[in-house]
């Protein structure tokens, strides 16, 4: 009985980890996004808040990105009510890695185990956006313990 209630609490919170929300997008900054009332924060990836240098510059980026409606985005964890997803516009573009490539965000490898590290990577080298003066990451660290470090 205690095995059957524990196999259906996981099938339960994996249900709800891969729920799918679409619809079109109204934007709240550089990293989060609204979808049919519903606030989503980017998967893995963190943008300069409006008030600090470039944070109007994502929201620009980000702008242009999602522009390509409908999005979709598939769920990955919940903070509260706050939805952490991966999202992507019609044309099937990772919102987050568009703005890491673009220069306008960074990975977050305690949440995303260094998905975008390779995205930012380039944007430093080839000195894009924030890149462009010299900024330094303000997420640079190790995975999370949710990664699998082998």
């Amino acid at each position: 009985m205690r095995l059957t209630a524990i196999l259906i609490s996981f099938l339960f919170t994996f249900a709800v980890q891969a729920q799918e929300i679409v619809g079109d997008v109204a934007l709240r900054d550089g990293d989060e996004i609204w979808i049919n009332g519903q606030d989503i924060h980017l998967w893995g990836i963190d943008a300069p808040a409006m008030e600090s240098p470039y944070g109007i510059e994502a929201l620009d980026a980000l702008t242009m990105i999602a522009s390509f409606e409908p999005i979709r985005c598939a769920e990955k964890s919940r903070d509260g009510n706050l939805i952490i997803a991966q999202c992507f516009n019609s044309e099937d573009q990772d919102l987050a890695s568009e703005l890491v490539r673009q220069g306008f965000a960074v990975d977050w490898p305690e949440h995303s185990c260094g998905f975008y590290a390779e995205d930012e990577i380039e944007a430093r080298e080839a000195e894009l956006a924030m890149w462009a003066g010299g900024m330094r990451s303000w997420r640079e660290g190790d995975p999370g313990p949710d990664c699998n470090n082998e």
